[in-house]
């Protein structure tokens, strides 16, 4: 027997070990460039949008931050410069971005990211925030997006369990989120003390 067969065989079988991390940036690096230059630039625009999202939902207070975003979402205001793009590939980059940036966001950091990249190609959403009894007993809440009658952002298996504030009542919500002594309330808060 020569000496790489022994090696083989002195090798347990089983699953393969795990890949480098060198190796799937590598594969992810593929992957993006297999892409037409209209998808990546699609892709691009929804990480930074999902970035500053994240930056802006975690420094400036519910209340000053939630009613703009509805005033942009609810009715977008067309931009000649700006293509228009279907409804699934603007989802498929909010998705795409959601899956492979690892900034530590909320459902409620990818619903805003992606209504207002829905919103800057055309497409009015409207962003739903409810809540719902915990196993535990406490609240949990939960946002996601939705276009007409369709969810789009955020769907889950158990999304009927949660109670969503009227459309209209964004300007309760800031209170029904607050904590005594805690001045920047808002669902984002209570989704990361989930």
């Amino acid at each position: 027997m020569d000496e790489s067969a022994s090696r083989r065989a002195e090798q347990p079988a089983g699953p393969a070990p795990p890949r480098p991390a060198a190796s799937v940036w590598l594969a992810r690096g593929r992957r993006l460039l297999a892409l037409s230059s209209f998808r990546r630039r699609l892709l691009a625009r929804a990480v930074v949008r999902l970035v500053v999202t994240r930056v802006v939902v975690a420094v400036v207070p519910f209340g000053r931050w939630y009613p703009r975003v509805q005033r942009r979402i609810r009715a977008p205001a067309v931009d000649a410069s700006v293509p228009h793009v279907e409804l699934d590939q603007v989802l498929w980059a909010v998705h795409a971005a959601a899956r492979h940036v690892p900034i530590g966001a909320t459902c409620l950091v990818h619903a805003v990211a992606g209504s207002l990249l829905l919103a800057r190609h055309g497409h009015p959403s409207q962003i739903r925030i409810g809540v719902a009894r915990g196993t535990e007993g406490g609240l949990e809440a939960h946002a996601w997006v939705e276009c007409g009658e369709r969810v789009v952002i955020g769907a889950t298996g158990d999304l009927d369990r949660f109670v969503a504030f009227p459309v209209d009542g964004a300007r309760s919500l800031p209170m029904a989120f607050s904590r005594a002594g805690d001045s920047r309330s808002g669902p984002d808060r209570a989704a990361r003390d989930r």
